[in-house]
């Protein structure tokens, strides 16, 4: 049997073999985009035909105020077989780059949802790791801004290579930001937060993937801006966008310089 459970921000995937649990892995996303992703994804299942049985849950969702499905449970081998297919296919393939010269909105979030992003120092890792992917990888930025445990971009690639952009910059950061903590004699966070960011002496500092979507169209990026520069407004850390130190929010509005370098639109 296996079990999808649709959580807030991440999907959990559960395998039993005779009621024994087997394995288990997630995939973070957006609570939005899972259920918008989770109308599409059940919309294939029912066309396998070969599903014996299936339940689900719903709760309120305070995003669309739908009714928002939590749970999956698929009871038939073949159909198993069939939505692990289709469910990797869409939550690790749909949101990757296809287009390695387009641009794209990107989001990377700390693992778990530390905030570490709360002290200058971490920041100024990614800040440096961004100016030099600028100097010397082709990276192009057009809009960013970094909160307290992830960060939204809208970026292309000069040369053609955004998904290696990408990864080296978060195989990277990774391991600059965790050296920086473990090294940090000020900070009181230390033994939690190394807990929840390495494994078995692994790195998990990145949730995986980085839900790469395309902008197609002016209103697709004028809406993305204005979602960029409002996070830190929605989560209370300012009054106004404009005031907000680590996006490119002054840029826009003319209000100051800010601390990387932006492309023209």
């Amino acid at each position: 049997m296996v079990e999808y459970e649709y959580k807030p921000n991440r999907i959990t995937e559960k395998l039993f073999i005779n009621g024994e649990e087997m394995e288990a892995t997630e995939c973070e996303m957006p609570f939005n985009t899972i259920y918008h992703l989770y109308k599409n994804y059940i919309s294939k299942v029912k066309l396998l035909g070969n599903l014996t049985q299936s339940t689900s849950k719903k709760t309120s969702c305070s995003t669309c105020s739908e009714g928002h499905v939590d749970t999956l449970i698929a009871r038939d081998f073949q159909s198993e077989k069939n939505l692990r297919k289709y469910y990797f296919y869409n939550m690790h393939f749909e949101y990757r780059i296809k287009d390695q010269h387009g641009q794209y909105f990107v989001t990377f979030t700390v693992h778990q949802w530390v905030d570490v992003f709360t002290r200058k120092e971490y920041v100024d890792i990614l800040l440096d790791s961004l100016i030099f992917c600028q100097k010397n990888k082709g990276l192009n930025i057009y809009a960013w801004v970094i909160m307290t445990n992830h960060i939204h971009l809208i970026i292309n690639g000069r040369d053609g290579k955004l998904s290696d952009i990408i990864r080296d910059f978060k195989k990277f950061t990774s391991s600059q930001v965790i050296s920086a903590i473990e090294n940090n004699p000020k900070e009181s966070r230390k033994r939690w937060m190394l807990w929840f960011l390495k494994k078995d002496d692994k790195l998990w500092f990145w949730e995986e993937g980085y839900h790469g979507e395309e902008i197609i169209s002016k209103s697709f990026f004028d809406s993305k801006i204005n979602y960029i520069h409002m996070n830190p407004v929605k989560a209370n850390i300012v009054g106004k966008e404009e005031d907000y130190l680590y996006s490119s929010c002054g840029d826009f509005y003319g209000t100051r310089k800010g601390l990387l370098k932006l492309e023209e639109r």
